[in-house]
């Protein structure tokens, strides 16, 4: 039977439980090899724990703290619609409005799909919309945040309108778009979304470091990110891998640390109303992002841009965020008055987005405590995946298979790979903005797979010849990119 909170009141966070998240949270980053983490905590409208463990940079001693920024990733969302609802107060427009009304140039491939989503869909994740991240990831390294909009264009239904939960970043990001455009229509779409979220969003909440601009963010006091190579040690990710996230940054590309986040969350906690008593949001515009638009499991459905569960007997509201070399969550149980947020500077930080929460639970119900086993098992998940992948690969790749390979690839859609070769004479894919060391891999049915090894993420691309050239194939879970030889 799995533990329920139900009917329990939640016991005040005093020192000693206090003292006891502190060494949760100090061991789990050691366990798990998590250069810095920091988190917050908010109870009955006060900041009872705000702090900061480890460092921002892999030996260096420059600590975290409370006022440490970390891309917060898929965060966003909870953001961008909360500027929604902001709109929707002030009349600009409503949850049930046509996107095509506001937004003339959104266009999905299929039409009829398109006429029907209303802004109350470009965050519930329900449109039939599955995930599409390559085009955007692998996109050009000139584009705008319009690439939202070709790559929507492109996009069909895979499900039923409404039938099915199916996360998708291209669709949550014109949800920004759209918010920006309603409000500052003579601006360029991405300008208009920064300009909506300062004015609507960051400045009354008094999030004064939050920002959308990596140059600004990534100066001073931000947590560098780190993930393991393909060894299993602890390695740097280039922030290349996650610049492409400003093209469609209203689902992911804000940077934020403890102290703003913990301001939103007490607002959220606080049914829209500010710490001087101000209100600052109606009730019914935060309800409305709560209320379920599609199941997710048995106990738990997804809303707009926020996730609620309750399948510990009292609901949990959340958000996770995950990017290459972050993860962040923040959570808050409304029904308790609290709230928690955890950032971290590793993507080897996975499990603290939902043992954090889970391990504060515990300590303001009593509960079983089951936090800290899944973070040891998550550590030791880890160590056993990355050696059996090792175990996989060719590194550096097999220089028979090196030598099939063409100079220059080329796909209608993603753009370029050049096939180049590193100063330590290791032969590299070079994807414009970053590039990594090659490793090969001879697969059970004939076929080789050539796989970029780089902290935060290894694609892997299959060797072939298609027509008389050869061919470099890419997948995710629902599509294939086929890259060809050029001259």
């Amino acid at each position: 039977m799995r533990e329920t909170f139900a009917g329990r009141r939640a016991h005040a966070l005093d020192a000693a439980r206090l003292e006891a998240l502190d060494a949760f949270v100090a061991q789990a980053r050691t366990t798990l090899d998590v250069p810095g983490v920091s988190v917050g905590v908010v109870q009955n409208g006060k900041v009872v724990f705000a702090r900061g463990f480890g460092v921002r940079e892999h030996g260096k001693p420059q600590k975290v703290d409370a006022d440490t920024l970390y891309l917060i990733a898929s965060n966003t969302k909870s953001l961008t619609t909360l500027m929604l609802g902001k709109l929707v107060d002030e009349g600009v427009l409503t949850w049930d409005t046509s996107v095509r009304k506001v937004l003339p140039a959104f266009r999905l491939a299929d039409a009829e799909t398109a006429d029907k989503v209303l802004v109350r869909h470009l965050l519930c994740a329900c449109t039939g919309l599955p995930r599409h991240d390559l085009e955007w990831i692998l996109g050009p390294a000139d584009a705008t945040p319009a690439l939202t909009l070709e790559i929507l264009g492109r996009m069909t239904p895979t499900s039923k309108f409404g039938e099915m939960y199916q996360y998708s970043n291209p669709i949550a990001a014109a949800a920004g778009l759209v918010g920006g455009h309603s409000a500052y229509p003579s601006l360029e779409l991405g300008a208009a979304y920064d300009r909506v979220m300062a004015t609507r969003v960051f400045k009354p909440l008094r999030m004064t470091r939050t920002t959308l601009d990596f140059d600004r963010a990534t100066r001073g006091n931000y947590a560098r990110p780190y993930a393991f190579d393909v060894d299993g040690n602890l390695a740097p990710v280039a922030m290349a891998q996650n610049t492409p996230i400003r093209n469609v940054r209203p689902a992911g590309g804000a940077w934020s640390n403890v102290n703003d986040l913990l301001r939103y969350v007490q607002m959220e906690l606080a049914q829209g109303m500010l710490p001087n008593g101000r209100r600052y949001i109606s009730a019914g515009a935060l309800a409305a992002r709560q209320a379920e638009q599609v199941r997710t499991g048995k106990h738990s459905w997804y809303g707009m841009g926020l996730d609620v569960d309750a399948r510990w007997g009292t609901p949990m509201v959340y958000h996770g965020g995950r990017l290459r070399g972050y993860r962040t969550n923040m959570a808050w149980f409304p029904e308790h008055g609290v709230g928690v947020v955890v950032l971290t500077n590793a993507d080897n930080g996975n499990v603290l987005m939902d043992a954090l929460p889970r391990r504060v639970a515990e300590l303001m119900f009593d509960g079983e405590p089951e936090a800290q086993s899944a973070v040891e098992a998550a550590a030791e998940t880890a160590k056993n995946a990355f050696a059996a992948r090792r175990r996989t690969l060719t590194l550096p790749a097999d220089a028979a298979v090196v030598a099939t390979l063409a100079p220059r690839y080329r796909n209608e859609v993603l753009g370029t790979i050049a096939v180049t070769t590193l100063d330590d004479g290791r032969h590299a894919f070079d994807f414009g903005a970053w590039r990594a060391p090659l490793a090969s891999r001879r697969n059970p049915d004939g076929s080789t797979t050539v796989v970029a090894v780089a902290a935060g993420w290894s694609p892997e691309l299959l060797a072939d010849t298609r027509d008389g050239k050869r061919t470099l194939t890419i997948r995710d879970q629902q599509h294939e990119y086929v890259y060809v030889e050029v001259d």
